[in-house]
């Protein structure tokens, strides 16, 4: 593949030279501004980018099109056909398997990143707005079968997660967090991953590598706590309630007694 590019380079790089130096002297005799962009070298053209010199190529080109033929200057519609021709098998190299593997990965992270940004403002503005409604039972049950985006029987390892203080009370607004894990099979580090309750102190934390992975509970008004390691296995759900403790403050310090004063 390497060489491939190399000589598909090469003769991209002379055909074009020669096609854009002479309809610069057109450009030149007949005054015309193209001159300053067929302006060009061989060793300019032979030292560029693969991609950057394919783009200069199809700009060119696109350029030169609509004065084709110029048979004055050397310039006819085969030799700009052939020229096409090694514009298109560059492209071609240029966009085989290795690219498009980039390619691909590229919009995977991107459809990944727009998919979170989507759940996060779901969570962050429509959430709180159908709490409001939660009067209405029917409303609030369906609105929390019905906001998983995606198959509600998709099998993958995931946290079912519920939040309560040590008196059975739910707390909403808290952070689940899955702590960054280093796999010790392969050396691999994973990122930390987490997710927020929900008015009845549940989260669904999602899309972490399974193993052995402390979980950290953090939020206004109790006191942070990370809880013993938990196994999760690939591909499956495991339930867990973690209470924590409120984080009392602002409570006045025991005032000490006074002695009696003297009779």
């Amino acid at each position: 593949m390497a060489e491939e590019k190399k000589l598909a380079k090469q003769a991209l790089a002379e055909a074009g030279f020669r096609i854009m130096s002479s309809c610069r002297s057109y450009a030149v005799k007949n005054g015309i501004q193209l001159a300053g962009q067929m302006e060009v070298n061989l060793s300019d053209l032979l030292g560029m980018k693969y991609r950057n010199l394919i783009a200069l190529m199809n700009n060119a080109s696109a350029l030169i099109e609509p004065l084709i033929p110029l048979t004055d200057f050397n310039i006819t519609q085969e030799i700009y056909d052939n020229w096409q021709t090694k514009i298109q098998d560059a492209q071609s190299l240029e966009n085989g398997p290795k690219s498009a593997i980039v390619q691909r990965k590229s919009i995977g992270s991107e459809l990944l990143t727009d998919m979170k940004a989507v759940m996060a403002f779901f969570n962050n503005e429509f959430k709180p707005l159908a709490t409001n409604f939660r009067s209405n039972n029917t409303f609030w049950f369906q609105f929390v079968n019905e906001k998983r985006i995606g198959l509600p029987h998709t099998h993958h390892t995931r946290l079912l997660a519920h939040c309560q203080s040590e008196l059975g009370n739910n707390f909403y607004g808290l952070t689940i967090t899955f702590n960054q894990f280093t796999d010790p099979a392969t050396g691999k580090t994973y990122e930390a991953v987490s997710a927020v309750t929900d008015p009845n102190g549940d989260a669904e934390v999602i899309e972490f590598f399974a193993g052995n992975r402390t979980v950290t509970v953090s939020g206004p008004n109790i006191e942070t706590t990370t809880f013993p390691a938990i196994n999760f296995e690939s591909g499956k759900a495991v339930s867990h309630t973690f209470t924590v403790r409120p984080l009392f403050t602002g409570i006045p310090a025991p005032q000490q007694s006074k002695e009696k004063a003297a009779k």
